[in-house]
C-alpha cells in the first residue's frame, strides 16, 4: 500500500489493525479515533484528514506512521 496524505485510514487500518493503538503516539488527540462515532467517520477519512483535525503537518503524520508500520514489521 502506498502511503500519503490521501491513503484512507480505513484502508490503513484494514491492513494494520493495530495502528489505531500506536496513533495515539503521535498525539494524543487521537484518542478520539477509539470514539464509537468517531469510527463511522474513520472510513472516508484520509490522513490528511486527521492530520488537519489534530492541526498537525500532513507530512510528519504520513512520516510517523511509515515509521511505526516500519517498527512493528520489524518485530
Amino acid at each position: 500500500m502506498e502511503l500519503n496524505e490521501k491513503t484512507k485510514l480505513a484502508d490503513l487500518l484494514k491492513d494494520y489493525p493495530w495502528l489505531l493503538e500506536e496513533a495515539v503516539k503521535i498525539d494524543e488527540r487521537f484518542k478520539m479515533l477509539n470514539n464509537p462515532l468517531m469510527k463511522a467517520l474513520v472510513q472516508n477519512a484520509t490522513v490528511a484528514d486527521i492530520a488537519a483535525k489534530g492541526n498537525l503537518n500532513v507530512k510528519d503524520v504520513v512520516d510517523e506512521i511509515q515509521r511505526m508500520i516500519e517498527n512493528h514489521t520489524e518485530e
